[in-house]
C-alpha cells in the first residue's frame, strides 16, 4: 500500500460518515452504524474514525470504503497539481472568464479521470465537473449535492471552500422563492462573508436583500464597488450594480436611476457577456413590474430573452403576468427539458401553466392553480401573480367560490 498522511486519513474518516449517513437516510439499514461496521471494527472505533480521530489500522478504512464502492490511495503529485491550478481558477472566476474556467476544469478532470473512484479524489472530480457545467451550461447542482457540499465545507481543505460556496449558492438562489427559511439557514451555514474572493462575498447582497437588511447591503455594496473599480473588473462591478438596483428601489429612487445610468455606461463601454446583460435587464424588468409599469417591464423581459437562452424561470412568470395585465397573447420561450428539471416541481407547474395556457380550458386552469400551485405559494410576488390569475380565470368560469378557496389554501399553507 502507498503511504497516506494521517491528516488525509482523518478527513477520509469524516467523509465515510457523510456517505454512510446519506445512504442511511435513504432508509438503507445496511448503513446504520451497527450494521456498517459489522465484522470490520467495533462501534466505538467507527464512531471515533468518523469524528476525525486517526486510526493506525488502514485495513479498517479500506474495508469500510469498499462497502461504499470507493478505494483508498493518496497521490501527492495529483494533490500538488490540483492545488496549483486553484490560483488561476479563482482569478478566472473573479473576472468571470468562462473560457479559462472551463479550460482549467477540463485539465483537472483529465488528471482525476483515472482515480475518480478513489476516496477524496472522487469528490474533487465531481466538484470540478459541477463547476464546469455551471459556467459552460448554466447547470446548477442538485439539492442532494448541495446538502453534501454544505457538509463538505466543514471538513474539506479550506482552499476548496470558495468553489463549494459558489456551487451551493447556485442552488440556493433557485429555492429562495419556495422556502426562504431553508435558504436563510443554509446561507448562515456556509459563511459567505468569510470567503477570500470578493465575488463570493458579493453573494451576501442577495441574502441581505431577501432578509431586508438594507444597511448591511449598502455597506457591503459600497465596499465591493471600491474593490471592483480598483481592479477594473467591469463584469463584477456590473453584478454589484445589479444588486444595488434592488436596494435603492427600496430606499432612494433617484439613486436607483443613477445606478441604471451607470449600468448603461458599463455595458456600452465594456465587452460584457450576453448572459450578464440578460440578468441585469431581467432584474430591471422585475423592479418595473413591482411598480406596476407592465409595458416597460415587458420590454426589458423581451430584451432578456434575446440576450440568452439560459433564463431564470421565475422571470418568465413575471413576463407572463405582464402579458396578462396588458391583455396580450401569452408568449414565453421554450425551456429545454434538462434545464427545466433544475427547478422545483412547483416552479415547473407554474411555468407549464403559462406555456400551455391556450391548450387548457378555463376550468382546467382553475383546478391546476388550486391543486398544484396554491399549496406551494410562499413568495409574495408568486402569490400576487397567481392571485391575479385566479381573478382572471373566475371571470371566465363564474366560479367565485374558488377565490375563497384560493385564499383559504394560502392561509393554511
Amino acid at each position: 500500500m502507498n503511504s497516506i498522511e494521517s491528516s488525509r486519513l482523518r478527513l477520509i474518516g469524516k467523509l465515510i460518515k457523510v456517505y454512510r449517513e446519506e445512504l442511511k437516510n435513504e432508509k438503507n439499514r445496511d448503513f446504520t452504524m451497527q450494521n456498517f461496521c459489522n465484522l470490520i471494527c467495533s462501534l466505538r472505533t467507527l464512531s471515533r474514525l468518523e469524528n476525525g480521530e486517526y486510526c493506525k489500522n488502514r485495513e479498517i478504512y479500506s474495508q469500510l470504503l469498499d462497502k461504499l464502492g470507493l478505494e483508498l490511495y493518496q497521490y501527492p503529485q495529483v494533490d500538488d497539481a490540483i492545488k496549483n491550478s486553484l490560483k488561476g481558477l479563482y482569478e478566472a472566476i473573479e473576472i468571470y472568464d468562462k473560457s479559462k474556467i472551463i479550460m482549467i476544469c477540463n485539465k483537472n478532470l483529465k488528471v482525476l479521470e483515472h482515480i475518480k473512484r478513489v476516496v477524496y479524489y472522487s469528490e474533487l472530480y465531481a466538484l470540478f465537473a459541477n463547476i464546469k457545467q455551471y459556467y459552460a451550461n448554466d447547470l446548477e447542482i442538485s439539492i442532494k449535492t448541495m446538502k453534501r457540499y454544505i457538509r463538505l465545507i466543514r471538513i474539506f481543505p479550506p482552499e476548496y471552500s470558495s468553489l463549494l460556496r459558489i456551487m451551493i449558492f447556485s442552488r440556493l438562489s433557485l429555492i429562495v422563492m419556495l422556502d426562504i427559511n431553508q435558504y436563510k439557514q443554509n446561507v448562515d451555514e456556509i459563511s459567505l462573508l468569510n470567503d477570500d474572493l470578493p465575488c463570493v462575498r458579493m453573494l451576501m447582497l442577495h441574502y441581505y436583500y431577501v432578509t431586508s437588511q438594507y444597511i448591511c447591503m449598502r455597506e457591503l455594496s459600497e465596499e465591493l464597488i471600491k474593490i471592483f473599480r480598483n481592479e477594473n473588473n467591469a463584469i463584477r462591478l456590473l453584478d454589484v450594480y445589479n444588486y444595488t438596483l434592488y436596494l435603492y428601489s427600496k430606499i432612494d429612487i433617484n439613486k436607483r436611476n443613477e445606478i441604471r445610468s451607470k449600468i448603461d455606461e458599463l455595458i456600452n463601454e465594456n465587452d460584457i457577456p450576453s448572459i450578464k446583460i440578460s440578468e441585469i435587464y431581467a432584474n430591471i424588468g422585475v423592479l418595473l413590474y413591482e411598480e406596476n409599469s407592465y409595458e416597460e417591464a415587458l420590454g426589458y423581459f423581451e430584451i432578456m430573452i434575446l440576450k440568452t437562452k439560459d433564463i431564470y424561470l421565475p422571470h418568465l412568470l413575471y413576463m407572463a403576468n405582464c402579458q396578462r395585465h396588458l391583455n396580450k397573447v401569452i408568449k414565453l420561450p421554450e425551456i429545454e427539458p434538462n434545464m427545466l428539471l433544475k427547478y422545483s416541481t412547483e416552479l415547473q407547474f407554474m411555468y407549464k401553466y403559462y406555456s400551455n395556457f391556450y391548450e387548457l380550458k378555463p376550468f382546467d386552469r382553475q383546478n391546476i392553480i388550486i391543486k398544484k400551485i396554491a399549496p406551494h405559494l410562499k413568495d409574495p410576488d408568486l402569490i400576487s401573480i397567481f392571485r391575479y390569475e385566479m381573478f382572471r380565470v373566475v371571470e371566465e368560469t363564474n366560479s367565485y367560490k374558488y377565490l375563497y378557496l384560493f385564499e383559504k389554501i394560502l392561509k393554511e399553507s
